[in-house]
């Protein structure tokens, strides 16, 4: 058994910044603009409406209501709109 005081480097290399709380709101801000827009163009109806958006590990997950439709429009935002999709039947367009 060796006892003392031993120094120790490393280094930690790929690491991505954290995020600041203020990023992220405005992160979440844009991506929920973004994606009420992308499904005002889908659907022609400007009024629409955000259910929820969730941050995950890639993109913001935003879902929509739209007056009419049976189940909420689907948004994936990754800095900007990557797909806008309805989530229930097409039949119940």
């Amino acid at each position: 058994n060796t006892f003392g005081n031993y120094d120790i480097a490393f280094m930690i290399t790929n690491a991505q910044a954290s995020q600041s709380s203020d990023d992220i709101s405005y992160s979440l801000s844009r991506a929920k603009t973004d994606c009420l827009r992308a499904v005002e163009n889908q659907v022609s109806n400007s009024n629409v409406s955000v259910i929820s958006a969730e941050r995950g590990e890639n993109s913001t997950l935003v879902k929509v209501r739209v007056p009419g439709a049976q189940a909420p429009w689907q948004c994936n935002h990754a800095g900007s709109v990557q797909d806008v999709f309805y989530t229930g039947s097409e039949g119940a367009l």
